[in-house]
Formats: C-alpha cells, sequence, structure tokens
C-alpha cells in the first residue's frame, strides 16, 4: 500500500473516525454511537472547533506522519546532487545529516511530550467510558510519537546544517558557482523552515480553537513569535556556512588586489612588463574583481528568498484570518 495512503488511513483512525470508534466502544450500538457523536460535535462545538476536531487534528497526525517520509527523501535529493558536484564532500555531507531517521532521540523526545501531556491524556481517558479509554490510551501515544518523530527529524536536520559549516569543505570556484557549491544548504533550510510554518499553522489553528478564552494579543503575540521563530530557524543553521562564504570572498579580493598591485609596481617594469600587458591585466582583474564582489554572503540565491517570503506571507495570512474567525466567535 503507498505510504501516502496509508498515512491518511492511520491519521483518519486517529482522528474523526477513531472518535466514532470510540462512542461504537461506549455505546456497543453504532446507530447510537453515530448519533451521539453527531449530536456532541453540534452542541458542543463551533464551527471552528468542529473543523479542528474532525479536519485539522487528523491533519497534524497525517502532516506529521508524511513530513518524515517528505524530509528525509527531500534531504537525500540534495544530498545526491551536490555530492554528484563535489563528490569530494560525500562523507562529510553523510556524516553531518546521519541520524535523522534514529528511532531512539525519536522515543526520547516522545516521552518528554507525553510527560508534559499527561494531565490530558488523564483527563480524556478519564472522561471515557469502557472500552474508550483503552482507545484513548492507546491512540495518544502514537500521536505524540508521530509528533516526536517530527520533531527529532526537523533538529537534527537543523544541526546537520550548522554541522557542516564547521567541516572542511573545498569550495567551487566562484566562475562555476557563485554560490561556491552551498547553494544545496539554502534549499534545504528553506524546506525545512516551509516544513515548520505550515506546522506553526496548524498547531496555532487546533490550540485557539479551545483556548478561546485566551487574550487576543497574547494570541497574536504567540503566533507571531512562532512564526519569527520559523524565519529565524532558516538563518541561524546557516551562520557557519554565511561566514565562510565571507571568509572566502574577502581571500578573493585580497588575491586580486595584491595581483593588481604587482601589475602597477616597479618590479613588473623591471621585469620587461609592457604598459599595454599592464593595462590589459589590470582590465581583467578589475572584471574579476566585479564577479567577486557578486558573491552572495549566503548559500541561497534571490530565487529562495522570494520562495521563503511567500511562505511566510501565506502563514501569516492563514493565521490572521482564523484569529479573525476566532474573534468573531463563528
Amino acid at each position: 500500500m503507498p505510504y501516502t495512503i496509508s498515512t491518511f488511513i492511520i491519521a483518519a483512525f486517529l482522528g474523526p473516525l477513531g472518535f466514532y470508534l470510540a462512542d461504537v466502544l461506549t455505546y456497543l450500538d453504532p446507530a447510537k454511537a453515530a448519533s451521539a457523536f453527531i449530536n456532541n460535535s453540534v452542541t458542543r462545538y463551533s464551527l471552528s472547533q468542529i473543523i479542528g476536531n474532525t479536519v485539522v487534528y487528523p491533519a497534524i497526525i497525517f502532516y506529521c506522519a508524511y513530513m518524515l517520509r517528505y524530509m528525509r527523501r527531500r534531504i537525500s535529493e540534495i544530498e545526491e546532487k551536490m555530492e554528484a558536484e563535489s563528490p569530494e564532500w560525500a562523507g562529510v555531507i553523510r556524516d553531518s545529516f546521519g541520524g535523522i531517521s534514529s528511532t531512539g532521540p525519536a522515543l526520547a523526545v516522545t516521552g518528554v511530550i507525553l510527560l508534559l501531556s499527561l494531565p490530558l491524556i488523564v483527563f480524556q481517558v478519564s472522561n471515557s467510558q469502557g472500552l474508550a479509554q483503552l482507545y484513548f490510551a492507546i491512540t495518544y501515544p502514537l500521536f505524540f510519537f508521530a509528533a516526536g518523530s517530527f520533531i527529532w527529524m526537523y533538529v537534527r536536520s537543523l544541526w546537520g546544517l550548522y554541522k557542516i559549516g564547521t567541516q572542511p569543505l573545498n569550495l567551487k570556484q566562484y566562475s562555476e558557482d557563485k554560490l561556491l557549491g552551498l547553494g544545496g544548504f539554502g534549499r534545504i533550510s528553506l524546506t525545512l523552515t516551509t516544513v515548520f510554518l505550515v506546522a506553526v499553522f496548524l498547531a496555532v489553528y487546533e490550540f485557539t480553537v479551545y483556548a478561546s478564552a485566551m487574550p487576543v494579543l497574547l494570541t497574536i503575540s504567540f503566533s507571531g513569535a512562532l512564526v519569527l521563530l520559523g524565519v529565524c530557524m532558516f538563518f541561524l543553521p546557516l551562520l557557519n556556512l554565511h561566514s565562510r562564504m565571507i571568509a572566502e570572498r574577502d581571500r578573493l579580493r585580497y588575491r586580486n588586489m595584491k595581483e593588481v598591485l604587482q601589475s602597477v609596481s616597479p618590479e613588473a617594469t623591471e621585469k620587461g612588463a609592457s604598459t599595454v600587458n599592464s593595462l590589459h591585466r589590470i582590465v581583467i582583474l578589475e572584471h574579476e574583481a566585479e564577479e567577486i564582489r557578486t558573491i552572495p554572503s549566503w548559500p541561497f540565491d534571490i530565487v529562495v528568498i522570494r520562495s521563503l517570503a511567500g511562505v511566510v506571507f501565506g502563514v501569516v495570512i492563514s493565521i490572521s484570518a482564523h484569529i479573525l474567525i476566532v474573534v468573531l466567535k463563528i
């Protein structure tokens, strides 16, 4: 069975279908369970909360599970492309991103989330009856394992980006690649940031529909802080590569300036260099200096920046619209 379909089925069983099954286990009557499920949804919840229960909650489960595979495959695709262009980087890249799929750390993160969420689990189980208690006792840990695995892979990938900037990479010539061969790492950071910001929107939606009593300004501040964190997490893992690119650009500038001074020095004339040859050499060096000045200081180009701006804009608009709906109590 395709991974996407199986993930969707699991999300459905842990989401609205699972809630219905819990009612079936409680009432032992499918018709009565369906009636109770519909009545509870209509009488106890607002439209936003119904959407949160039936759409957003399973979407979070599906998203966490699906993004595990997506992040791993996306990083692997970029790794393979970069290794094909720079084979000497192969070992360094694998070492930096090794362990992103490790189960042990994911279980440790899951354990922390379970401990923090224990009051919620106890409340939900204690307010259920019969076999429904067993259902919630099983499904909640599964949900938290998907979330824990998602968090681990995201954080470990960020650490891999930061770590690779400390490795001895032989940068490409600027004449071959303005990004010195490091553009793939910028694309990985964009992928991780996009994944995080979409998760922020889903989490903010699910949280705010049930925390409607929270002041609007606090909700806006909380949401804005998460979006700002996501944007910062795009740049922070790339700081080491940023420093490497600045250092390389400064080295090339120094070398270029040194060659210009050598071309106009008295020693060059004494060695028999003609004025015409010296001027020609200076023109070439000036053109080279212009190219050096265009070397970016970060491992991404304007296309990546536009994509990042589009993602941030979309998430901010979506969160703002949702907060407005909550305020208006739609």
